[in-house]
């Protein structure tokens, strides 16, 4: 962290103190990543919303799941959290899937996040990934994948990269959900962005790390159906917020 962003996560971890200690007692067994790795992927240290905004989430992507997708014949349904951070979805999906036969993987490419998955988390294998493709999977392995706030961090190249290896991962048929910076975020953009905006362009905000949480992008949704989800069928395309605090459109579609 930068030394602006070290104060502004003492202050978040300051406000949050009297709300993570009656969390802390109220669930004494609950696997706590280090709050400031929670803060550096969320911008937010408060356990309650981490654990709130992660039930919530699985439960509405196993929801979704079940609504579009079923296993092969005679295999497990595999399922995946590209982006999984400290396992904030991911580690309610094994409780999710109980009654059915499910294969779990999650991959990020922070290797601190994924050595505390690993080393926290049961039931779901993690893998480590660059910021660059590929994936440590075999054509079509997956039936669904899903990633929220990814692609919200990534460069132009990137997106396309990443959606390439995307869609060789996932079987045909294969289920993809993702989030992305839509219409909501408009007012956020300066005039200019906002001018590429409306014309459908992709907007990328720079100047700092790719792939960090202050890197942001964002999607018109003629850029989304026309350029990025152009080989996958659309099923859905939601506006609505998940939560109080995730304004992010919510893109469902499914592999041709």
């Amino acid at each position: 962290m930068s030394v602006a962003e070290q104060l502004r996560y003492r202050l978040n971890l300051l406000g949050n103190y009297k709300d993570n200690q009656s969390f802390r007692r109220t669930f004494p067994a609950f696997q706590e990543p280090p709050t400031w790795l929670i803060y550096e992927t969320s911008g937010d240290s408060n356990l309650p919303r981490y654990r709130e905004y992660g039930h919530t989430i699985a439960e509405y992507y196993h929801g979704i799941i079940n609504r579009y997708q079923s296993p092969r014949p005679g295999q497990a349904l595999r399922v995946c959290d590209w982006g999984c951070g400290t396992a904030r979805i991911v580690r309610y999906m094994p409780d999710l899937f109980r009654e059915q036969e499910c294969e779990l993987y999650a991959t990020d490419y922070d290797a601190v996040t994924i050595e505390w998955c690993s080393a926290h988390i049961p039931d779901i294998t993690f893998q480590r990934n660059n910021l660059e493709p590929p994936l440590e999977f075999a054509d079509g392995f997956l039936d669904v994948l899903y990633c929220l706030s990814v692609f919200t961090h990534l460069s132009e190249s990137m997106h396309f990269a990443w959606i390439n290896e995307l869609s060789r991962v996932l079987r045909p048929g294969g289920l993809l959900m993702l989030t992305l910076h839509g219409d909501q975020y408009r007012n956020k953009l300066l005039p200019g962005e906002r001018e590429q905006y409306e014309s459908g362009k992709l907007v990328v905000r720079e100047g700092v790390a790719e792939g960090s949480r202050m890197f942001a992008a964002f999607h018109p949704p003629a850029f989304v159906r026309d350029y990025l989800l152009r080989d996958f069928e659309i099923l859905e395309h939601k506006v609505d917020p998940l939560l109080p605090y995730i304004y992010q459109d919510q893109w469902i579609a499914r592999k041709r």
